[in-house]
């Protein structure tokens, strides 16, 4: 009797360690580079806005406008990258879109065990 009072708790403690162990091989999303407060920039220049997080699954990364909505790609003034970059090219003055190059941004970092998201970006060219 004692002997399977052994295996039993044996084999109890190995499925105990193995679920704790499976909870923390995930996490829910991290900044690892956080984008800065303010960005300026000349539009002979154009700017990196660099966002990474870290979590295990990877986090999606997004952008988006401080009231919450969603920004993608305009072609030739701002591209949002696969890798959650913010580009916003070199670009004529007189393509100046003060609703792309005077805006304020966010940065979401998201998997589903969390969403964070990144302090205000102010960017101005």
């Amino acid at each position: 009797m004692v002997g399977g009072l052994l295996k039993a708790y044996l084999l109890l403690s190995l499925v105990i360690n193995n679920i704790v162990r499976g909870q923390s091989d995930t996490s829910g999303p991290v900044f690892i580079q956080e984008p800065p407060n303010n960005v300026d920039f000349s539009n002979t220049t154009g700017t990196k806005i660099i966002c990474q997080s870290r979590g295990v699954p990877l986090p999606n990364i997004t952008w988006t406008k401080s009231n919450g909505e969603p920004i993608g790609t305009v072609p030739g003034l701002r591209q949002v990258m696969d890798n959650g970059n913010l580009i916003l090219p070199p670009f004529r003055a007189s393509d100046y879109k003060q609703e792309v190059h005077a805006q304020t941004y966010r940065c979401i970092a998201e998997n589903e065990l969390g969403k964070i998201q990144s302090r205000d970006v102010h960017v101005r060219a």
